[in-house]
């Protein structure tokens, strides 16, 4: 008992108390002066945090849909069910992604900025003209964040006809927002609307024009800064005193200087991938090396924030990354809180039964919405990110666990083999499985198939349990569960694996709804990421085994 009442206290010191409905800390309305960020006494303010990505636009590897874009999304379930039905869908999906304990979980790893991805459909209908509270969720996450001292970035993901043609725009059908008169117009409507709105509020830390304005090209140049200096003006004659973000796709000398235009209060933003390169330390490192040599060599007379950005597996190249942005005095926000799949793109991961958007009854979209699955913190990271704010070892609350001394059953295995894009093999009773390349496991690819010598019942325990030594780095695992009738359900799972460290890894029975669990003949474990995994043997048990 005492333990989890010390737990408490320290979780309600790091969260602030917010959750006791104390007083809201005093927000201060944040300026650019020279290049640095500074509150209205003139002190230095150092924003560092976290992306509230999938929550308002969804994107398919990361959240709980297989539609390849949200427009895509809009208009199968508009056919299917109803403009009507299609819109009470993704409110349960809006008001069961982000919760109150969200805000609490980002503000406990000292965190004071959430940047926050909208989009068009949010504000506006599809003629252009502002919705009924059409600042409902945007006000609701302004205020949950100011509750807890923590600043908003109001970043336009998705705009008119798409800045971007990316999934992440919500539009994959091109990038037609530069050379649109109307697209433009709403979004330049958009902005005003949004300023009028939030003018005065200094919860709010900006303003981000576009999220990624590559355009065409996927670059910024006069189009875009041109579009900037348009939404920058309109922005001016309503609301003087708050930042404006100008995003470069992707380097400095890909943004204007401040004075061609006359640019006064703003921050150039980047994002940062270093791709193909996801657990080598050298790589990440000369990557972050060579972007802070741009930052000094261009030197725009301005704050630079990093808007995005991962480190992917490798944990030093985190450790150094977030070091070398704050001791530059460099703002950030990481990539992202939550994500299903991959834990290193998120501080947390969830896991739950994704939403096949063409067969899926509207019950069973409602049900997987209502019920998102588990959410699970990504330890290792989240205490590199905590000890890089506080600049010290801190202690993060502990997660609950649960513990039993209730059997376990040994599953009897016949063969053991791999899927495609991998093989497998047996060294010192355990087995080595080697995945080629990085890529979504599915059921059929990237995994360690084991074939049982029987069906199995599997009605009364809890979890089927597997150990891993992941010598790839710390990732999570998709299992599939094969029944003696051929049907199959893939879930990710909620606990990722501890580099070079066997890890126990249970994966609750609850989450394979349509396998009949009373006759299993077959377990797959599949990884995302290229590299080689020692699996020993697998287990059912009602506990979480902790010998």
């Amino acid at each position: 008992m005492k333990k989890w009442v010390t737990l408490i206290l320290v979780a309600m010191m790091m969260t602030g108390f917010a959750s006791l409905g104390e007083e809201k800390p005093e927000m201060s309305m944040l300026r650019a002066q020279g290049t640095d960020i500074v509150d209205q006494n003139g002190e230095k303010v150092l924003l560092r945090g976290v992306n509230a990505g999938g929550w308002l636009i969804m994107e398919s590897w990361m959240t709980l849909t297989n539609a390849p874009s949200q427009l895509e999304a809009f208009e199968v379930l508009d056919e299917r069910f109803g403009r009507e039905k299609r819109e009470e869908l993704f409110r349960i999906y809006e008001d069961n992604y982000f919760s109150e304990s969200d805000f609490d979980n980002i503000k406990s790893l000292g965190m004071n900025v959430v940047r926050l991805p909208f989009a068009w459909w949010n504000l506006i209908d599809d003629e252009g003209k502002l919705k009924e509270n059409a600042f409902s969720r945007l006000d609701w996450f302004v205020e949950n964040c100011a509750e807890r001292g923590l600043y908003v970035i109001l970043d336009l993901h998705a705009a008119p006809g798409s800045q971007n043609g990316n999934d992440h725009s919500g539009d994959i059908t091109g990038a037609k927002l530069f050379d649109n008169e109307d697209y433009m117009a709403k979004t330049e409507l958009i902005w005003t609307e949004t300023a009028k709105h939030f003018k005065g509020n200094p919860a709010v830390a900006a303003y981000d024009l576009l999220n990624e304005p590559g355009g065409k090209l996927n670059s910024t140049g006069v189009a875009q800064w041109e579009m900037f200096d348009r939404l920058y003006k309109a922005i001016r004659k309503v609301d003087q005193d708050h930042i404006i973000m100008m995003e470069s796709c992707w380097d400095p000398s890909d943004l204007p200087a401040p004075d061609r235009y006359g640019w006064e209060n703003v921050v150039y933003q980047y994002h940062f991938y270093k791709w193909n390169a996801d657990n080598d330390y050298q790589a990440q490192k000369l990557f972050v090396d060579v972007k802070m040599h741009n930052f000094k060599k261009i030197n725009h007379p301005v704050p630079s924030f990093v808007g995005e950005f991962t480190l992917f597996q490798s944990m030093d190249a985190w450790k150094y990354a977030l070091k070398t942005y704050s001791d530059a005095g460099i703002g950030w926000t990481i990539w992202t809180y939550k994500v299903t799949g991959n834990s290193t793109w998120g501080l947390y991961n969830v896991y739950g039964n994704k939403v096949d958007i063409y067969n899926d009854t509207y019950e069973e979209i409602e049900e997987k919405w209502t019920n998102q699955g588990t959410l699970r913190r990504n330890t290792a990271l989240c205490q590199i990110v905590a000890d890089a704010i506080y600049g010290k070892s801190v202690t993060l609350p502990e997660e609950p666990s649960e513990k039993s001394d209730t059997p376990v059953m040994h599953l009897p295995v016949e063969s053991v083999k791999a899927t495609m894009g991998a093989s497998v093999k047996e060294e010192d009773g355990v087995y080595r499985l080697t995945t080629k390349a990085s890529l979504d496991p599915s059921y059929i690819m990237n995994a360690i198939s084991y074939t049982l010598q029987e069906s199995v019942d599997a009605m009364s325990y809890t979890y089927i349990t597997f150990y891993i030594k992941d010598l790839q780095g710390s990732n999570t695992h998709k299992v599939t569960l094969v029944d003696a009738d051929g049907k199959l359900v893939s879930q990710w799972v909620d606990i990722p694996s501890v580099h070079q460290e066997w890890t126990r890894v249970n994966c609750p029975l609850s989450m394979f709804k349509g396998v009949d669990l009373t006759k299993i003949t077959e377990v797959r474990i599949g990884e995302w990421n290229s590299g080689d995994y020692l699996f020993d043997k697998l287990f059912l048990c009602n506990g979480t085994m902790d010998e």
